[in-house]
């Protein structure tokens, strides 16, 4: 009997575990998204130069380099302080990401899936505007269902929220 009750609490308690893994992967991803804006950001104002995250939405990676001649894509010769680095199993980029009503398939809110810092600590975006923007993220089930959604907001002035 004891043994049968066991069985049983362990069956259910994985159901549980093995449906919260996706939702844990997507809070340690966001974090993880959250850490390194706030590294780049810092990285461009202690070395004085352009530091770009890259989002890879059709990889599901980012990366992270000092963006010598400010194109937004790692070239050679560029320094990458964050090799490529993968989204966990069942998360991805959001494809229903929308802000301020305009829907983003593929996840990313910022010009060219780059988030540029500028020797400031400001975000820079396409010919050297204001680069705030949004990524999100989305983690999903075993069917594909997504079972929660998180963002990574940078504002223009450079403010950092994950919501």
């Amino acid at each position: 009997v004891v043994v049968a009750i066991l069985g049983i609490i362990a069956a259910v308690g994985a159901t549980g575990v093995h449906h919260s893994l996706p939702i844990l992967r997507l809070k340690g991803v966001s974090r993880d998204i959250f850490s390194v804006t706030m590294q780049a950001k810092a990285e461009a104002v202690r070395r004085g130069e352009n530091v770009t995250i890259l989002f890879d939405t059709a990889n599901n990676t980012w990366l992270m380099f000092l963006d010598s001649d400010n194109d937004e894509v790692v070239d050679a010769g560029e320094t990458v302080l964050l090799a490529a680095t993968p989204l966990p199993r069942r998360v991805s980029f959001d494809p229903g990401l929308v802000v301020n009503g305009n829907l983003h398939a593929d996840g990313v809110s910022f010009a060219n899936n780059a988030l540029v810092f500028s020797p400031r600590g400001i975000p820079t975006g396409a010919g050297g505007g204001l680069g705030g923007g949004t990524v999100g993220l989305r983690a999903v089930d075993s069917s594909g269902a997504t079972v929660r959604q998180r963002t990574v907001v940078v504002s223009t002035a450079g403010r950092v929220n994950m919501d």
